[in-house]
């Protein structure tokens, strides 16, 4: 499979989940093993002020808190 056949499959993902439902989030973890799992987060991503915020605790939960970014 191709980068783009799992986007499309990606995309009609979350057209199943409905209007209502609909997550904003998507942080897919990969093992060696080649298993996949996937966590979905519904967090309020219109409030652009709250955007640092909600950045800096994905990084803290799933990069550890003393990860180094270098976004250049």
């Amino acid at each position: 499979m191709d980068l783009e056949e799992m986007a499309a499959l990606f995309v009609r993902l979350h057209s199943l989940y409905g209007p209502r439902s609909k997550w904003t989030t998507a942080t897919f973890h990969l093992k060696s093993s080649g298993r996949m799992s996937l966590d979905l987060g519904y967090e309020d991503v219109e409030d652009f002020d709250a955007a640092p915020a909600v950045r800096n605790a994905w990084i803290e939960k799933y990069l550890g808190k003393d990860a180094v970014i270098d976004w250049q």
